[in-house]
């Protein structure tokens, strides 16, 4: 049949009949450090839920560094119940606001993390946190010319912010200029030669530049520095993914999956590893799973959709089909997909406007040229 990519992938996914799914999956995060002062409400808190009215000044304070335990310890859950409610009481808890930017992002709630990061940034414009984390989330939503611009501001504010340069390096990356990724990915390495986010990116602009020893490098060094965060894994089994060592791809997907139970882009590079081995009821289940698990995850139903249609199941596939067109309306591999399962359920109108709609978004795609040759002879 998402190369990815973050990857994100979600973007960079051209399906075709017997076509190898690939996700990039990559997302740059600002890394902190857990400060030691007033962890407050303890883990038992967390796990109830602060809520905003019990939250006294101190208490504020003190969920806000709650929070930043609990997300270097890779509990997002928990640390997105502390940001809240430090963020409750007082709505202008710009730190708060900005990590929970990151968290959602880190959750696959982009929308959300959108959302809570452009508060932030309305609030202090020039905070460099808040725009490189709300620039990684425009860029795991797929608006990399946002995240760029947010994160080169970021950079223009403070050159010595190794994470503006990581973030920035993603946003390049998957833009596939992996040359201004790459530099990049060095100026935030030379800031902080530790930091993950810079390791995971030089990893991500490597595997764009189609260097993948380069990029398995970098993604273990990345995994060493942060070990309880799970996209690390992620990107490093989509790398082993791409040079066919399923194994050892698997082996890392479901170490990101031990670390976040819902990291709906591990269980959709499963899937693809599945796929790839034709286990096709298997990688639908998998599929199935990411969409659960995120419900506006483009890449897993149209990877849903090819499972089912590889299988022959051509109505149980449409609906799939529909949906990943309706996230990814620009996907011609998808409108033709559509278009094939419509002309074996003998529905020749629809499949052909499909085959049309594919070719007007991409017109050397031979799955839709095919596909308008067929419909014209069922029409003679």
């Amino acid at each position: 049949m998402e190369s990815l990519r973050r990857r994100r992938s979600n973007s960079r996914f051209v399906l075709a009949v017997a076509i190898i799914l690939t996700i990039m999956a990559g997302v740059t995060f600002v890394v902190l450090s857990a400060p030691t002062r007033g962890a407050g409400s303890g883990d038992e808190d967390a796990q109830k839920g602060t809520t905003a009215k019990a939250l006294t000044p101190v208490d504020k304070e003190a969920a806000t560094n709650k929070g930043d335990e609990l997300l270097l310890a890779g509990k997002l859950d928990e640390a997105a119940v502390q940001y809240q409610a430090a963020i409750e009481t007082d709505k202008g808890n710009i730190a708060a606001m900005a990590r929970l930017c990151k968290v959602l992002t880190l959750m696959y709630k982009s929308d959300e993390a959108i959302e809570i990061g452009k508060k932030a940034v309305s609030a202090d414009g020039n905070n460099v946190e808040a725009l490189v984390n709300l620039s990684t989330a425009y860029d795991w939503n797929g608006d990399y010319a946002k995240a760029t611009e947010l994160a080169a501001k970021a950079v223009q504010i403070d050159s010595t912010y190794a994470p503006a340069y990581a973030s920035l390096a993603e946003a390049y990356a998957d833009q596939t200029n992996w040359q201004k990724a790459i530099e990049a990915a060095q100026q935030a390495l030379g800031l902080d030669e530790n930091n993950p986010d810079a390791l995971r990116n030089m990893g991500y602009a490597l595997e764009v530049k189609g260097d993948l020893d380069g990029a398995i490098g970098y993604y273990q060094r990345a995994i060493q520095s942060r070990p309880t965060l799970a996209y690390p894994y992620v990107s490093l089994a989509t790398a082993y993914r791409l040079q066919g060592k399923n194994q050892e791809a698997l082996s890392q997907y479901q170490k990101a999956i031990e670390l976040q139970p819902s990291n709906s882009r591990a269980y959709g590079g499963i899937g693809m590893v599945q796929y790839s081995q034709k286990k096709f009821d298997l990688a639908f289940a998998a599929f199935q799973k990411a969409i659960e698990l995120d419900p506006t995850y483009a890449l897993a139903y149209g990877s849903a959709a090819w499972s089912k249609y590889t299988l022959g199941e051509y109505d149980a596939a449409l609906p799939f089909f529909q949906k990943a067109i309706e996230f990814q309306p620009q996907n011609a591999s998808n409108h033709a997909g559509l278009g094939w399962c419509y002309y074996y359920t003998q529905k020749y109108t629809e499949a052909w406007t499909e085959f049309r709609k594919a070719l007007e978004i991409n017109p050397d795609l031979g799955l839709a040229k095919n596909g308008i040759s067929a419909v014209q002879d069922k029409r003679q």
